[in-house]
């Protein structure tokens, strides 16, 4: 009689095991695998090139989704250095060659953002993002 109760408990914690990872949420894999950039204007003014500080102004979208952060929204231009790691790769590969005045949508994978871990509850893990750069300065070297 011990002998099945057992069986019987252990069954049932093998399907209900199963059950609960059946249901577990998978992170879905992103579409976009490389940096994709596309120049909506091309600027007349100083290129922005590796160990420039530059400026600029960026919309952010989560790929075909809905905007997670705006510096114009805030007029708060994002400064930093190309080249020294300061920023999200898909910044530090995207935005050399543009030159001041110029707009570009960056539409990165994962890796060249927040990668599989995502960033708060905006940004969700594994997540391709789009991103409309208008490069105000170019300063340095």
């Amino acid at each position: 009689m011990k002998k099945k109760i057992f069986i019987a408990l252990s069954v049932f914690t093998l399907l209900l095991t199963i059950v609960i990872f059946s249901k577990r949420k998978s992170i879905p894999e992103s579409p976009i695998k490389i940096l994709q950039t596309e120049d909506l204007k091309v600027g007349t003014g100083d290129l922005a090139m590796v160990g420039k500080r530059i400026k600029i102004h960026y919309t952010a979208s989560v790929y075909q989704g809905q905007i997670f952060e705006s510096t114009r929204e805030k007029n708060s231009p994002l400064s930093f250095r190309l080249g020294n790691g300061e920023t999200i790769a898909g910044f530090e590969q995207g935005i050399p060659g543009m030159k001041v005045g110029g707009i570009r949508i960056l539409t990165m994978p994962p890796d060249m953002g927040f990668g599989k871990s995502g960033s708060s509850q905006r940004i969700p893990p594994n997540s391709a993002l789009v991103y409309e750069v208008e490069l105000l300065e170019a300063k340095g070297n």
